[in-house]
């Protein structure tokens, strides 16, 4: 991510201390700092997460990548994101934890358990 983007946006945060900032200089630096990134494009990534239901388990990792380009506004920009990011996640189920989310399920409505399933 281009730290440059972001330099307008920490300016008016800092005289924001000074003076009040308006509605409209707020959304202005805040859509334009948001611009800058997306046209610099940026990567994130999240690893280890996990769901837990007793000792059963679901975990998780991803990552994903928004190449540099030259959108003119956000709003194009967020229309582009579907075709240009690029993800790849990996998720293990424990077998358990599928059993565990069922019974848990069927236990809020009130329903017997179909023990046969397992």
């Amino acid at each position: 991510m281009d730290k440059l983007a972001i330099v307008p946006f920490a300016k008016l945060f800092q005289e924001q201390q000074e003076r009040c900032i308006t509605k409209s200089e707020s959304e202005e630096a805040t859509n334009a700092m948001l611009l800058a990134v997306a046209q610099s494009g940026f990567a994130v990534s999240s690893h280890g997460n996990q769901m837990m239901m007793g000792e059963h388990g679901l975990r998780a990792d991803g990552e994903a990548t928004f190449p540099a380009n030259q959108a003119q506004d956000f709003a194009t920009w967020t229309r582009e994101v579907p075709t240009m990011m690029r993800y790849q996640t990996k998720v293990e189920v424990d077998k358990g934890f599928v059993f565990a989310m069922m019974d848990f399920v069927a236990k809020i409505k009130g329903q017997p358990v179909d023990n046969e399933t397992k």
